[in-house]
């Protein structure tokens, strides 16, 4: 993939590879993930203040108008997610991103499929030829009380006797990578998608899932990757 041009901050930086992504020390860029020649994902630890993207990004007045309307962590998440998918992209120009009246984000008269999630400062995106969706999220105790409103009972039924927050985790951040790839608002979790089973959990698990609903029928790779306290869960379709 050809890269961006990077600005002078960025250069004096040093790659380490580790595990096949790319993790650069302390600082902000804390996954790089090159999948295929057209598929790239990344994490951000947001903890700069606004104008640090500012320096990078030229906003539309469309952009600026709606950035004006945001609360204050929002903004940094929008602004964090915007230059982040355009420093993956490899373009040299940045192209605004819009969405479908369900949400899914997009880019006018571009063939490339995007996606982006947030947990508290870490900003998650991918980029690709083919339809994808990505979520990252923090680990809490409490998905343990909601876990019977995504996973199914034939799900359920495989999983371990104990030690399940993981892997109520990963089944979240699967579907909820898979219903972003679909794209609408009309997918139930236990009734229209499927994670199959996996017996362990390591920093880059590898899985299936589908979703299926009327005439979709669309199986998606995923991966798994623990990060600090999230779990960051992303799909491809399957071709």
């Amino acid at each position: 993939m050809a890269q961006v041009s990077l600005p002078q901050w960025y250069e004096s930086l040093t790659n380490v590879l580790i595990s096949g992504s790319i993790q650069i020390g302390f600082m902000p860029l804390i996954l790089d993930k090159t999948i295929d020649e057209y598929t790239r994902v990344a994490v951000w630890d947001a903890q700069e203040g606004n104008a640090y993207f500012k320096r990078y990004m030229q906003l539309t007045q469309a952009e600026k108008a709606a950035y004006q309307e945001m609360k204050p962590h929002r903004q940094r998440e929008w602004m964090t997610s915007r230059f982040l998918l355009h420093f993956i992209s490899g373009e040299k120009e940045r192209t605004p991103i819009h969405k479908t009246k369900f949400g899914k984000p997009f880019r006018y008269n571009c063939h490339k499929h995007i996606s982006i999630s947030h947990s508290k400062d870490k900003v998650a995106v991918i980029i690709s030829d083919k339809s994808v969706g990505i979520d990252i999220q923090n680990e809490v105790e409490k998905i343990t009380r909601i876990q019977h409103k995504f996973v199914s009972d034939n799900e359920a039924a495989k999983l371990p006797a104990e030690n399940l927050i993981p892997y109520y985790h990963i089944f979240w951040g699967a579907k909820e990578s898979m219903y972003k790839a679909h794209g609408t608002k009309e997918l139930e979790f236990k009734e229209h998608m499927h994670v199959y089973p996996f017996r362990f959990f390591r920093n880059d698990l590898e899985l299936k899932g589908w979703v299926r609903k009327g005439d979709f029928d669309k199986t998606y790779d995923l991966a798994v990757y623990k990060i600090e306290s999230d779990y960051l869960v992303y799909c491809m379709e399957c071709q």
